[in-house]
């Protein structure tokens, strides 16, 4: 039983590393989301049009926090799901499912 305490306070701790990044990501995201918003204001406002060109920069710039973001998701998930696995289902099965988990998880990685 002890091993079992151990592995999940093992994921416990890789998930609120991972919620730290996320938190890190999302804070990028409205940054960039925010820098997107006041370019065509300003843009707006001045009738200056040039201003709505660093709108689609920063637009484009929200693909790659977004990505991360469920990038982390399906970790997080995955790893909470590992522990049950192995606690629930018999060895050789519960070695196959994790596998596959594993294998998916870190699919996207490469």
């Amino acid at each position: 039983m002890g091993q079992i305490e151990e592995l999940v306070d093992r994921v416990d701790d890789v998930l609120e590393r991972n919620r730290r990044h996320e938190y890190v990501l999302i804070g990028a995201t409205l940054v960039l989301f925010l820098a997107g918003i006041a370019g065509i204001v300003q843009a707006i406002l001045s009738k200056n049009y040039l201003w709505s060109i660093p709108p689609v920069f920063t637009t484009f710039f929200l693909k790659w926090p977004i990505e991360n973001i469920n990038a982390i998701r399906r970790g997080n998930i995955a790893l909470a799901l590992a522990p049950l696995l192995i606690r629930e289902l018999p060895p050789p099965e519960a070695a196959k499912e994790v596998q596959k988990l594993l294998e998916n998880l870190f699919k996207g990685a490469t």
